[in-house]
């Protein structure tokens, strides 16, 4: 029998009169890989109209809502105007904050938190343009999540459901809709566990390379890390996150003085925005803060009054441990 003759093969007394039987088997259609990719399109297209429906949405709320219509937003705003006219964070009670604090004697300026800088330089350059402070702040987080979409995007060329993180609740598109500290350092987290996350990473790379030459985008990660040291004190907690993921990647870590370079170029972006707010306010900015909510708050929001049994946090916490 010839080699390639396959119509009269007989094997244990039976006849196999079908030879694509014996054809390779990518011969006989599209491989897995391809199925997944061709099931992967229609998902991007679904993935692509929400995000940029969600990306309208954000417009409509930052241009249309009205003032103060969100949480907390005119003590946010008051916060960033202090930045129009300064560069440095201001110590606690400085003149030209007092605007910033609420009821409770507390401003968001006592945080050093960088993103009210940010907002007050954005507000500075719209003023040029004739745009008001508080929606040339919402622009920033509009520019802000665009962003953050486009990079998503970049990103999960190589797999498409990444594109639903963004989608997952309207509370994450919805956060860079007013003035607020949380959206930039969502979107400084997302980018980082992305890019730590993503194989072919410029920092995967420099982790695993067989030479330490950092390239731009382990800058890039480095300055990302220190922003989110500057960012909202409740994200400090998202560096357990960070280093768990660091942790998981061990085994391609070629040197661990390569994970100490990271941290100095995070702490090179951050560390003089620390000290100067430390210096500022003689290293006790804590009691600062204490002493001056005591000076300037309302007579029963003051902290001695929240201390106070007759208060309505305290009847209302010992009220929680009865029964």
């Amino acid at each position: 029998m010839e080699r390639g003759d396959t119509s009269a093969v007989r094997t244990q007394g039976l006849s196999h009169e079908h030879p694509e039987v014996f054809q390779r088997p990518d011969a006989l259609g599209p491989s897995l890989a391809e199925r997944v990719t061709w099931a992967e399109r229609p998902l991007a297209v679904v993935l692509l109209l929400q995000l940029a429906l969600s990306a309208v949405l954000v417009v409509l709320m930052a241009t249309r809502s009205p003032g103060n219509a969100h949480p907390d937003e005119i003590f946010h705003l008051a916060a960033a105007r202090y930045f129009r006219e300064h560069w440095l964070p201001p110590s606690v009670g400085a003149p030209g904050a007092e605007s910033s604090y609420s009821g409770y004697g507390f401003s968001y300026l006592n945080e050093a938190d960088i993103v009210y800088w940010a907002f007050g330089k954005a507000a500075a350059v719209a003023r040029l343009v004739g745009i008001e402070p508080a929606l040339a702040m919402r622009w920033l987080q509009v520019g802000l999540y665009s962003g953050l979409i486009a990079w998503m995007m970049f990103r999960a060329r190589r797999f498409t459901p990444a594109l639903g993180f963004l989608l997952l609740t309207p509370q994450v598109w919805y956060v860079f809709s007013y003035i607020n500290g949380d959206a930039l350092p969502f979107a400084l987290l997302t980018a980082l566990l992305v890019e730590l996350g993503w194989p072919d990473s410029s920092v995967r790379r420099f982790f695993k390379g067989t030479r330490a030459r950092p390239t731009p985008g382990v800058f890039v990660v480095g300055a990302l890390l220190g922003l989110l040291a500057l960012s909202k004190l409740n994200y400090l907690v998202s560096f357990v996150f960070l280093g768990w993921a660091i942790l998981w990647l061990r085994s391609e870590v070629r040197h661990w003085g390569r994970i100490a370079l990271l941290a100095s170029i995070a702490a090179v972006i951050a560390m003089p925005w620390v000290v100067y707010h430390g210096w500022v306010n003689d290293w006790e900015t804590g009691k600062r803060v204490a002493d001056y909510s005591e000076q300037v708050a309302a007579p029963q929001m003051k902290p001695s009054a929240q201390a106070s049994p007759d208060s309505f946090p305290f009847r209302a916490s010992a009220a929680s441990t009865v029964g």
